[in-house]
């Protein structure tokens, strides 16, 4: 038997309830400009746009879940913005050695963490050597510096690729990539660590460069930009799994919402009838192909806004200097272009801000725990799965509902024992239980997340 803590309020739950912390910005979008010394920040209330000077050109974009840093990657550094004040907190040099610089590639943040994947490059001979995984402090800006990467065989480069924080906040992925393809141990390899421990669990071969987190589920989802497969890891087992997609994917946004299962990924190579600016949608329960949305463009960056209701394009087009907005309705379909903004370079990356609401919020449960019970009655054995949690502070909370693999299949007053028993399960396969709390308006918090394998 295997028991497996998947505990996490998550992402949407930093989102939705980032209205509480008074100084952050609201109804911000923040777009970094490759062939420019400046991001674009857009009031998605008001419609302007503001250039903010970081001294340089930059790529990927990251906000810590307070909306009030927002970390850039620049050519050889990253750049931290205080983004009530629009003022440089810290412009970190990744390298730690004076021979050497570092080239900062993919960001993935957490409420404490920053991590960065950053090739490491000769000043001398500008050969590209090793892959740093730079796990940078959001409160002092000091940074722990980790090379994931083998040792270089002479000829050989090794380049920094993707990065994703699990679901549970548990683990880290790191990618890295050993060229050319005809050397010793050439090929893309996944990286796993510990958090906070920064540990190196685990290296398995994979096929991508980029990584991106999905909601709800134990999984991540990986991309290349030559292959129309997605590349799926279940961060359970590390087991690597595929699906044809139909288009490579280039950059991944995904669904907050439980009741939405849907991925977004922009295609990097052109389709033969539908051009080159198309947004691939992806069932994120089953990993398959559901459809393509057409951009009169070069589909690139790609953002959701935190109520799943706009998405934010970038138009990697020569010259066009702008990001699509769509419309996204309720069950996750795009439903058309709502116009654009206009930057002052090229747009690559895209990050979207907490949003000012009047809605009322949901405190979640917490502590939700598992454990598995074998009843054995004679030749038979029911398998249960036994789930506890505690309350959430919301006084107005009157029922919690339980869901497992997505789909509802109880709930408990919130004046009874916090628990629930699910019989008659199945030896070797894997369980994901949500718990939500639901007021007496019927408004339903964010969900707490368990995973058991029987």
């Amino acid at each position: 038997m295997k028991l497996f803590s998947k505990f996490f309020l998550i992402a949407s739950v930093l989102f939705t309830n980032l209205h509480i912390f008074a100084a952050a910005p609201h109804n911000k979008v923040y777009i970094s400009n490759e062939n420019g010394n400046s991001i674009s920040m857009y009031d998605t209330t008001t419609g302007d746009v503001k250039q903010v000077d970081i001294g340089g050109k930059s790529k990927e974009l990251a906000l810590t879940p307070d909306g009030l840093k927002l970390y850039i990657l620049k050519e050889k550094s990253v750049y931290v913005l205080n983004t009530e004040t629009l003022q440089k907190i810290a412009d970190i040099n990744l390298s730690k050695n004076n021979s050497f610089f570092s080239e900062p590639k993919f960001i993935a943040i957490n409420g404490t963490s920053a991590y960065v994947t950053a090739t490491s490059i000769t000043k001398l001979s500008m050969n590209a050597v090793a892959a740093k995984l730079c796990v940078i402090n959001t409160q002092t800006q000091e940074f722990e510096e980790l090379t994931y990467s083998p040792l270089r065989e002479p000829g050989q480069k090794i380049i920094a690729k993707g990065v994703a924080i699990t679901f549970d906040g548990n683990h880290v992925y790191a990618v890295y990539n050993v060229l050319p393809n005809n050397t010793p141990n050439a090929g893309n390899f996944a990286v796993q660590f510990e958090i906070p421990s920064n540990k190196r669990l685990s290296t398995f071969q994979i096929h991508t460069n980029s990584l991106t987190t999905i909601p709800h589920h134990s999984k991540i989802y990986g991309s290349h930009e030559f292959d129309p497969h997605l590349m799926i890891i279940n961060t359970i087992n590390n087991f690597v799994s595929t699906s044809n997609i139909q288009r490579s994917a280039h950059r991944f946004a995904a669904q907050l919402s439980i009741n939405i299962p849907i991925a977004y990924a922009t295609a990097r190579r052109p389709h033969p009838e539908l051009g080159k600016g198309n947004i691939i949608l992806i069932n994120t329960n089953n990993n398959t192909f559901i459809k393509y949305f057409t951009v009169p463009g070069e589909a690139w960056g790609i953002a959701l806004n935190n109520d799943g209701t706009k998405l934010y394009v970038t138009n990697y087009e020569e010259n066009k200097n702008e990001v699509f907005i769509l419309n996204v309705n309720a069950t996750g379909d795009i439903t058309g272009i709502n116009g654009n903004i206009k930057t002052a370079g090229r747009p690559w990356g895209i990050v979207v801000g907490p949003e000012s609401s009047e809605k009322k919020i949901v405190l979640p449960p917490s502590n939700l725990k598992g454990e598995v019970i074998k009843n054995r009655f004679l030749t038979q054995t029911d398998i249960v799965n036994h789930l506890t949690w505690k309350a959430s502070p919301d006084q107005n909370v009157v029922i919690y509902n339980i869901y497992r693999n997505d789909r509802l299949i109880g709930n408990v007053s919130s004046n009874s024992r916090l628990e629930f028993v699910d019989h008659n399960r199945k030896e070797r396969k894997l369980y994901t239980y949500a718990v939500e709390a639901v007021d007496s308006d019927e408004l339903a918090s964010n969900p707490v997340i368990y995973t058991i394998e029987d």
